[in-house]
């Protein structure tokens, strides 16, 4: 990850893979969406500019600075109410799409 300047290891681990799945990814064709998204997110590149498919997927979160453990009970606490928050928020966002496919 040379232009980033991040560690493989780092870009797996930001998009929620780990390094043996982030080789498997680039050597396939066709890749969801949904994961090139996860990826973009963690290197800061909206690949929806690139791969027509990706329309409704863009970096619209901030970035989150990810971190392997938290040093204190607070920031254990604080890290998991903020990831409690983000499921709530996506869980809330597929509910939406899935309502807008029935209809």
């Amino acid at each position: 990850m040379e232009k980033t300047g991040l560690s493989i290891q780092t870009v797996a681990q930001k998009a929620g893979y780990k390094r043996g799945t982030y080789y498997l990814h680039i050597k396939k064709e066709g890749l969801s969406p949904a994961i090139l998204n996860k990826y973009g997110k963690a290197i800061g590149y909206d690949f929806s500019e690139d791969v027509s498919e990706m329309e409704h997927f863009a970096l619209e979160e901030p970035e989150v600075i990810y971190s392997i453990e938290p040093m204190t009970l607070e920031e254990a606490i604080k890290q998991r109410n903020e990831w409690k928050e983000k499921y709530y928020m996506l869980m809330e966002k597929y509910l939406r799409c899935i309502e807008n496919e029935k209809k």
